[in-house]
């Protein structure tokens, strides 16, 4: 069997249909699945999904270069590969997620997947009974919260600071025998200010 290789540390999506093929849920399940080398037969164990339902999902993903075969070998006279991703981040173009009159909204697309895979990944842990919705901070069981911030300009520092920290942490993060498994969806974006008066298009 060959040596797996290092996933590269940044890959820049510059198409859209590099990125319509990245907005798909079962597409970022398998991106999030194969952080270290499987086969077909593997993702399908661990997705609970037949492997024959993965298979044209694996070679989009490989035709567009967001995955990349590591390992072959031959098990019973068929070739076997093992898959992972190709870059341990993904990065969209900002010209691709500005939108275009009479164009598909790209950035809807990648939202819609992003959020679809999350929803995806929090019932699979509700129905193993590793998670419970409740109300509070109960991290240890999981969590689902939304909240609208308003920060001074020094709270916003501070609050940049300790989010870059724990971004550190996850990039240092890797699977091993003694890890477990854990999902973080992050959105952090600036709202309009609602209390402005909005220009009358009369």
């Amino acid at each position: 069997m060959n040596s797996p290789a290092t996933p590269d540390a940044e890959f820049i999506i510059r198409d859209p249909e590099t990125l319509k093929v990245l907005g798909h849920a079962l597409r970022l399940q398998l991106l999030k699945a194969l952080k270290r080398p499987r086969t077909v037969k593997e993702l399908g164990a661990a997705l609970d999904l037949p492997p024959t339902k993965l298979y044209y999902h694996i070679n989009l993903l490989e035709k567009h270069e967001l995955i990349r075969v590591v390992a072959t070998d031959v098990v019973s006279g068929i070739i076997e590969k093992q898959y992972q991703i190709s870059a341990r981040n993904y990065r969209v173009e900002d010209a691709l997620l500005s939108p275009v009159e009479g164009e598909i909204n790209h950035l809807d697309v990648l939202l819609a997947a992003m959020f679809e895979s999350t929803q995806a990944d929090i019932r699979r842990s509700i129905d193993a009974g590793l998670m419970r919705i409740r109300g509070g901070h109960d991290l240890e069981n999981g969590a689902v919260v939304k909240y609208t911030l308003h920060l001074t300009a020094a709270q916003r520092a501070l609050f940049l600071e300790r989010l870059r920290a724990l971004l550190d942490l996850v990039e240092e993060a890797t699977e091993g025998d003694d890890t477990d498994p854990y999902g973080l969806t992050l959105a952090y974006y600036p709202l309009p200010d609602e209390t402005e008066p909005q220009e009358d298009s009369t």
